[in-house]
């Protein structure tokens, strides 16, 4: 399974929201636990062996410390109630393999 991917005029929008976030100091996470469905991919491709061993990983174990990290889409023209991953695409998608509906994440909003 993947996960869509982000349309290349609002993936430049949300790597230039995210970095302005982070420069300007005014970047909060906050952690929440979400509908998968509601993750869209910023990278185009994940290494297979790193998802195997993520989704065998949660399997076993659950979620763990893993927490992907996500800008909060409302933050983005064209991004509303959607959820762009900016780190934690191996664990987002071994997770949505194993069948799971929802993952906890850190979500960036100011």
């Amino acid at each position: 399974m993947g996960l869509p991917l982000a349309d290349p005029v609002v993936l430049a929008d949300v790597q230039h929201t995210a970095w302005t976030l982070v420069r300007e100091g005014k970047a909060k996470l906050e952690e929440h636990t979400v509908p998968i469905g509601d993750l869209v991919a910023t990278q185009a491709v994940v290494d297979r062996e790193r998802v195997a061993q993520d989704e065998a990983g949660y399997r076993e174990n659950g979620q763990g410390d893993e927490r992907p990290l996500v800008l909060d889409g409302n933050l983005v023209d064209g991004g509303k109630g959607l959820l762009f991953l900016l780190s934690g695409h191996h664990h987002s998608v071994a997770v949505a393999n194993t069948g799971a509906t929802e993952l906890r994440v850190q979500v960036m909003t100011r």
